[in-house]
């Protein structure tokens, strides 16, 4: 990375990796949470992206996880 202290909130990839990891949160919480990585918040962003990779699809509707 050329640079390793970016964060950016509004990155979906972020959001959806910290809901993965913590659950739902505010852009307040996250930010918070980012404080605590920094000088190194790209790789904590990295972490969330990657998180992403074994999380199941998401469908928007609230009964999707029900057994047919």
């Amino acid at each position: 990375f050329r640079d390793a202290d970016v964060w950016a909130v509004g990155d979906i990839g972020v959001q959806r990796g910290l809901e993965i990891a913590l659950g739902r949160c505010s852009a307040r919480t996250m930010r918070r949470v980012a404080a605590a990585f920094a000088p190194y918040r790209s790789f904590l962003a990295l972490y969330m992206w990657r998180l992403l990779d074994g999380a199941p699809a998401r469908s928007g509707r609230a009964d999707s996880r029900r057994p047919v």
